[in-house]
């Protein structure tokens, strides 16, 4: 695995656009080989007519062939001890036809013959940020904690670049098509044990090896949480992975029952992915699961309670000198010191973002806090107002309050779509993230990853792990 994340050289066979473009502009720092029999010229590569004639070892080769030249080529690559290769190929068992799976049969069992290991076919490839792989263009630098495997190229990418936005970064990424030969065991097997990787990730269409992924799961699991977005679970949806990626898809009753019985943590969505990998980023692994509410505006306090309570949080009422402490400093009209608390309209004043939260964060009955801003809604008033600032204030005073309390904090920052609201959102937002602040942009998103952070840890617990 480490020939195939941290190859010395890479040899692109046949058209080298825009691959070679990318590894280059990436920072690729190993030998980087184009082989074409015709093309005469790379960009700023030199180009072999053929796998003999490149004069130094390859680790990793990625064919942009037609399928029917695979046998051919897979010798050519064990003739000069390729370790393995990678495809965007198409025409294999995912197309559905005779001839096509019994050319992906025929070239896994040469490959495995001649010691040659295959990514896809049907893939993009891997992303490893600390080697300057990438299979596709613009993606970060930034190495991370994140290990994440995928059967979509566009689910790779995707999450990628959504993950990056909230401040979540890879330590690697692999798509891996058709999983011929290599497959989702193979990856998880090697992220268990891979020091740069923290918490692992999947996005599932199909499996070959059932019950070797159950127990590889269920064993990664009791070192490293292991997210799993099940694509396929519906009708509709197991048809298209199956022409996608010629895959077998399950029930929705097995997967539900492998969830159960591994203790992998189930996604719904590639967002979901996201915000479960935020809470393992910055939450602390004995947290309870006792939330004390805070914001502005009753509504919301309620759809967020609402929100904790259907994943399994707990709203409790506060101590009563809790809330005698707090009604000294809340606003006399449009505000509660009750659970939820409300600060009032349009987003909490200084005094409960100073106090309120370390009031709240001294009830014994409180084991971490959420509060909630109204982005959009602030904007708006402000806007009125002629002044901006108070959310920025805001943020700024629950950035440091936060850090010096005893209990954890997560957020929720809500906002609406308009262009003018969304800017200042995306400046709080980035302010948050940087600061180490879990920060949630939906009150299901907060509360379901919360909820499942916490039961993953109580699953540890509750097995000695």
């Amino acid at each position: 695995m480490d020939n195939i994340f941290y190859p010395r050289s890479v040899a692109i066979v046949g058209a080298s656009e825009p691959w070679a473009t990318w590894l280059l502009e990436f920072g690729y720092r190993g030998a980087l080989y184009v082989v074409h029999p015709h093309q005469k010229e790379g960009v700023k590569i030199r180009v072999y007519p053929t796998l003999q004639d490149v004069p130094e070892p390859i680790d990793l080769a990625i064919l942009t062939v037609p399928a029917p030249l695979f046998p051919e080529i897979i010798k050519g690559c064990a003739e000069r001890s390729v370790k393995a290769i990678t495809s965007p190929a198409c025409g294999f068992s995912e197309a559905g036809t005779e001839e096509g799976k019994a050319l992906e049969v025929e070239i896994v069992q040469l490959a495995r013959e001649l010691g040659v290991r295959i990514i896809g076919p049907n893939c993009i490839g891997i992303y490893c940020p600390d080697s300057a792989l990438t299979f596709c263009d613009g993606m970060s630098r930034q190495g991370g904690q994140l290990g994440y495997i995928s059967q979509s190229g566009t689910n790779a990418t995707r999450l990628v670049r959504l993950a990056n936005l909230r401040g979540i970064y890879f330590s690697k990424a692999i798509a891996y098509g058709n999983a011929c030969d290599l497959g989702a065991s193979d990856f998880i097997e090697y992220f268990m044990d891979d020091p740069e990787t923290k918490i692992v990730a999947a996005y599932i269409e199909g499996l070959k090896e059932g019950h070797r992924f159950f127990r590889t799961v269920m064993q990664c699991v009791r070192k490293k949480p292991v997210i799993i977005l099940k694509g396929g679970l519906t009708t509709g949806g197991s048809r298209a992975a199956s022409s996608h990626t010629g895959s077998m898809c399950g029930s929705d009753t097995s997967w539900s029952a492998f969830f159960k019985q591994t203790g992998a943590i189930k996604a719904d969505s590639l967002v979901d992915i996201a915000d479960i990998v935020m809470a393992f980023l910055h939450l602390p692994s004995t947290m309870g699961r006792r939330v004390g509410i805070v914001g502005s505006g009753a509504g919301g306090g309620v759809m967020l309670a609402d929100a904790c309570e259907r994943a399994g949080l707990s709203i409790p009422s506060l101590a009563a000198d809790t809330k005698k402490e707090l009604k000294k400093i809340l606003p006399p009209v449009g505000s509660s010191a009750e659970n939820p608390v409300d600060g009032g309209p349009p987003v909490p004043g200084s005094m409960v973002i100073e106090k309120g939260l370390r009031i709240i964060s001294a009830d014994i009955g409180i084991d971490f806090m959420m509060v909630h801003l109204n982005v959009d809604l602030a904007w708006f008033f402000d806007r009125l107002d002629q002044s901006l600032d108070q959310i920025r204030k805001r943020v700024s005073e629950l950035v440091r309050v936060t850090r010096a309390l005893p209990k954890p904090t997560v957020l929720v920052l809500n906002c609406t779509s308009g262009a003018e609201e969304r800017a200042i959102f995306v400046e709080v937002q980035q302010r948050c993230l940087e600061a180490g602040l879990p920060t949630y942009t939906t009150y299901e998103g907060a509360a379901k990853s919360t909820a499942k952070f916490i039961e993953y840890h109580e699953l540890l617990r509750s097995i000695g792990t």
